[in-house]
């Protein structure tokens, strides 16, 4: 095995003066390695590298944490409340997104969708709608499903008169005829064929604002399942240098934090974490 390929296999802790030596010399790692080579490899520094990659991917992959029990069991206990708007503050590179994203896989299963954690580095331009609706697509639920028909043609059916798509029109009035009872399941699988831009593009072209719809989905999803809360990992994407300067974006960005605001805070309808 050659040793500079080698050297992305091994790491230990590195003080400033490995870090130069690294630097000057790549194989400096492959090097330390074969120094820490136990006597049952017998000078195989191949097997012992391809060892410790193994042992890296298996604890990698498994959903534990440590030195995080106490504030996992401060946030779970918290969100089990409605009515509170938290931001959650650390150093960059500290395991928050991680963390969140463990909470939520523990608390959520497919009947039950309790934490919404929606990861605005995927949507840099601040749109939470379309993170919003994108998180729910993807769960892939009927009752997420029937959730996002309902709040969608709840306010398109309020423009029918405008629209000319004869599928549009067809499940705007299905959703009159269902509004207080459950789709048919022709339609909902109908509906499933639309994208998160779909979607976006039918509210946005009917002057439907994303603060009313952020609003509605989530009103809904608390009266289906109860306590939500929602994650909004990195919110500071949604006031960025470049949304700031179009005065349209950072109007839109700051209606819908008021939403959440008005949600949590206020109406105690949902947790909001930023």
């Amino acid at each position: 095995m050659d040793g500079i390929k080698a050297s992305h296999f091994y790491a230990s802790t590195m003080d400033l003066k490995d870090t130069v030596n690294f630097l000057k010399q790549p194989s400096y790692v492959y090097q330390q390695a074969e120094k820490d080579l136990p006597h049952g490899y017998q000078s195989n520094i191949e097997a012992y590298l391809h060892f410790l990659d193994s042992n890296v991917s298996t604890w990698m992959n498994k959903d534990e944490f440590y030195d995080r029990e106490l504030i996992l069991q401060t946030i779970h206990r918290i969100i089990q409340k409605r009515g509170q708007f938290v931001c959650l503050l650390g150093g960059k590179s500290t395991g928050k997104s991680l963390m969140m994203n463990h909470l939520s896989r523990k608390e959520n299963n497919y009947k039950h969708l309790s934490i919404i954690p929606l990861d605005m580095r995927q949507f840099p331009d601040g749109d939470i709608l379309a993170a919003l609706l994108t998180y729910l697509l993807n769960t892939r639920t009927e009752s997420c499903y029937e959730i996002v028909f309902k709040s969608i043609f709840t306010f398109i059916s309020k423009n029918i008169d405008d629209i000319k798509n004869e599928v549009i029109v067809s499940m705007a009035n299905i959703m009159k005829e269902h509004a207080d009872t459950e789709i048919p399941a022709a339609f909902i699988e109908m509906f499933k064929g639309f994208k998160t831009a779909d979607l976006l593009n039918l509210l946005r072209a009917n002057n439907i604002t994303d603060a009313n719809v952020i609003s509605n989905l989530l009103c809904r999803l608390s009266v289906a399942f109860g306590n939500i809360t929602i994650v909004i990992d990195e919110a500071n994407l949604a006031f960025t240098e470049e949304v700031g300067n179009d005065i349209n974006r950072l109007k839109k960005s700051k209606k819908d934090l008021e939403v959440l605001t008005a949600l949590s805070k206020q109406s105690k309808q949902v947790f909001a974490i930023l």
